[in-house]
């Protein structure tokens, strides 16, 4: 069987020594007093013989020494320790409470009580460690208890790097003077945090029975699963980082060009006291390759803590783990010249989050999941699936356009068509059964929207609302009352001129935060008013269709998109092809349904049979294209069912144009017999 070893350091800028996993780390500490500290993470026997080979260093003011190389730049290590950390500097209840809260979880799945080892750290939280029969890359480890721990305000998500050591159990604190305290699980249920502290001014536990106590534990396949799960950062995780000062306090116009948004932030001293030693070595990595010495990036640093104690009002980050643990590091032989960005480090993804749109990184990540993310996500989508696909409310539309939360889809027809009237359909269906929607009117003002709500509820014409507010305001407005609280009490409004895709997008998280809400539908009229910053009208609606096709994706919202057609497309014609959009071949793709909207009635001549609307489905990721006649009462605008004497009135208009059709071809045969053509 392959050998293994953990470290083992006095003090925590020590570079320790290795041992055998089957060698009881007490039996090495002689002095309890001070602090020690263990690492989870196991290295080979040529990680051995690499760590303990000597090298020569430089120290702060310059003079040479022999050392061990130590473990920095080694990552290809695992651990069969599930380890998870609980620190709150302001409450440390809290961190009892959450880590309470992990252990009657893992309690629940199935690991047994006694072999959960719980400690009192000695100074801001808690710690939970299992020893297991299955064993963890960093990145595994990290998703395993991250995905254990989503309900907690105070779990430590950054202590999972390759080089993380972890203070003994029955040590002290060097800052608190308490003992790194182990507890019973009664204890972390019974008592106060306070009470625990009080605990931890003694030790009077002997460490080799304290070692020996715990079992390796078999884990349930529940939870080694976790471990191929890879989440992605939301917007919601932000909520996790705290900002400590307003973005409109910061001047990034001052900001160097090797830094970015997130990382400028970071070297302006903008992260709390937990996040101190990853900052460092992400600002240490960009300095050194910007072309900083090693000095000048110490002094940066230095100042970059300063600024980061007066913000945080807590002590300043200690110089010389600083200069050991990050400078010396980054610096040193072994590093690989790399540095952090949002495939590395969540915290950039984080502070990047925070950050205006116009000032995110750009750099998303490799975006790369595997088959075990893809159907999480889809089972998600499934438990869902009634939610999920909106409805016209018009059965044979519904039938025909399957319409999905995460798609586009457009809408097209030319003015006046009918498309702004189909969206409110869809918009009063969906606030009937709950779901929320926002509709984006930036092309009809307020009181056309008001107009057309009423027109809605009331299925009254032009002249009878106008006639019904003059005569009888409490009846008109009770009626529109009826109406919010009914057909749209679901809906949100934005009227915004100068409206953009990072807007929307803002909107939607921002309303979702806000209310607890989850938005389902957006609405959109009409595509060419969504600004896209381009002054080629063409090229700037592409570029906003493939934005709002980004967006419904990534929120898992369906966007409506309504879009004008070319010019030389009639009244009457039907659309029924993608080529009918302006913009065509740029647009095409961002959508996943396409929908052509036109009357056969919609002509002065055929006016009076003018009471059904054709919808040519000229894309669909999701059936096939196809083609059906829904029904258009012009008086109040509505889009409804399909009567008899609508299809009565198709009939007619068909038979009417055929007529018309043969009398023009009459004429012309005439006239060229008269020598006119």
């Amino acid at each position: 069987m392959e050998k293994l070893y953990y470290r083992l350091c006095k003090g925590m800028n020590s570079k320790g020594k290795l041992y055998a996993i089957e060698d009881n780390m007490y039996n090495h500490i002689d002095d309890y007093e001070k602090d020690w500290y263990f690492s989870t993470y196991l290295y080979t026997e040529e990680q051995r013989r690499e760590i303990e080979t000597e090298i020569e260093e430089v120290d702060k003011q310059g003079n040479k020494y022999t050392t061990i190389r130590g473990v920095s730049g080694i990552t290809d290590v695992k651990t069969n320790k599930m380890c998870f950390d609980f620190d709150s500097h302001d409450n440390l209840e809290l961190a009892r409470k959450d880590t309470l809260k992990l252990v009657d979880k893992l309690i629940g799945e199935g690991i047994p009580k006694k072999d959960i080892q719980l400690c009192y750290s000695g100074s801001k939280g808690f710690g939970v460690i299992i020893e297991t029969d299955t064993y963890f890359t960093p990145e595994e480890i990290k998703r395993t208890a991250s995905f254990l721990t989503t309900d907690s305000e105070t779990f430590d998500s950054k202590m999972y790097n390759a080089s993380r050591i972890f203070r003994c159990p029955l040590t002290k604190h060097p800052v608190s003077g308490l003992y790194k305290y182990p507890l019973t699980y009664t204890e972390l249920k019974d008592k106060h945090a306070n009470e625990i502290k009080e605990l931890a001014k003694s030790n009077d536990i002997d460490p080799l029975d304290y070692q020996d106590y715990f079992d390796v534990v078999q884990l349930p396949e529940k939870i080694v699963h976790l471990k191929n799960i890879k989440p992605k950062v939301s917007v919601s995780e932000v909520d996790r980082l705290e900002m400590v000062t307003k973005l409109d306090d910061i001047n990034f116009s001052e900001r160097p060009s090797f830094l970015t948004p997130a990382k400028y932030m970071l070297h302006l001293g903008h992260f709390q006291e937990g996040q101190r030693s990853h900052s460092a070595m992400i600002l240490c990595s960009t300095y050194k390759k910007a072309g900083f010495s090693k000095t000048d990036s110490y002094r940066l640093l230095k100042s970059v803590m300063e600024r980061q104690s007066e913000i945080n009002n807590v002590d300043r980050f200690p110089d010389e783990e600083l200069w050991n643990n990050v400078v010396s590091v980054v610096y040193g032989s072994n590093w690989n010249g790399g540095t952090y960005n949002s495939d590395t480090s969540d915290l950039l993804v984080k502070t990047n989050l925070l950050l205006p749109e116009y000032l995110r990184d750009t750099n998303k990540g490799s975006g790369l999941v595997d088959n075990d993310y893809i159907f999480g996500q889809f089972k998600k989508f499934m438990d869902e699936i009634d939610k999920n696909t909106l409805r016209f409310g018009i059965k044979d539309l519904d039938n025909k356009v399957k319409l999905l939360t995460g798609t586009t889809v457009g809408v097209l027809g030319i003015p006046s068509s009918g498309k702004t009237a189909l969206g409110m359909s869809l918009l009063a269906n969906n606030s009937k059964v709950g779901e929320q929607s926002i509709f984006y009117s930036l092309d009809m003002s307020i009181n056309i929207i008001a107009y057309r709500q009423v027109q809605a509820i009331t299925g009254w014409d032009d002249d009878m609302i106008k006639n019904t507010y003059k005569t009888n305001p409490k009846l008109f407005f009770d009626k529109y009352n009826e109406s919010k609280e009914t057909l749209f009490k679901n809906v949100t409004y934005c009227f915004r001129h100068g409206t953009t895709p990072a807007d929307i997008r803002s909107d939607i998280v921002n309303y979702e935060q806000n209310t607890g809400k989850k938005v389902r539908l957006v609405l959109i009229d009409y595509l060419e008013n969504v600004q896209s910053g381009y002054t080629d009208p063409t090229i700037g609606s592409g570029v906003v269709a493939q934005s709002l096709s980004n967006i419904a994706a990534e929120l898992n919202v369906l966007i409506v998109i309504l879009l004008q057609t070319q010019k030389n497309i009639q009244p009457t014609e039907e659309i029924t092809s993608m080529r009918s959009i302006k913009g065509a071949s740029i647009i095409e793709q961002s959508l996943s349904v396409a929908i052509g909207i036109s009357r056969l009635g919609h002509s002065s001549t055929y006016s009076d049979y003018d009471t059904s609307m054709q919808v040519n489905v000229i894309k669909n990721r999701f059936g096939s294209q196809s083609r059906v006649d829904v029904g258009w009462s012009g008086n109040y605008a509505k889009i409804r069912d399909l009567t008899q004497e609508d299809r009565k009135n198709i009939s007619e208009i068909i038979r009417l144009k055929k007529e018309d059709a043969e009398e023009r071809e009459e004429e012309r045969r005439q006239n060229r017999g008269n020598g006119w053509g």
